[in-house]
């Protein structure tokens, strides 16, 4: 009986994202969202309220290097948001705390 019988012979591609950070966090106006890429990637970032429902939505081709973008949230509500980047072959996610 066999257990494995795939074998790998190939090196892992590294993420395509190096960093995703936000700052002020807290905010209360506005957010910097700082994205470092390897190369470059198209994106999708989503950024849900705490129940999980989408608040807004936004696919970019981000450029190798540091790309920043400014997230408006002086009409949201105060609490905690989730961003998830979404990028061919990976995900992650920050948590955003908006304050008023």
């Amino acid at each position: 009986m066999t257990l494995w019988d795939e074998v790998s012979t190939g090196l892992l591609e590294p993420s395509a994202v190096a960093t995703f950070t936000s700052y002020p966090n807290p905010a209360s106006d506005m957010a910097q969202v700082q994205i470092g890429m390897v190369r470059d990637e198209k994106v999708q970032l989503r950024l849900f309220d705490a129940s999980g429902k989408l608040i807004s939505e936004r696919n970019d081709l981000m450029a190798a290097g540091t790309n920043v973008i400014q997230l408006s949230v002086k009409d949201l509500a105060a609490g905690l948001y989730q961003l998830a980047l979404s990028y061919d072959g990976g995900f992650k996610s920050l948590k955003i705390n908006v304050i008023k």
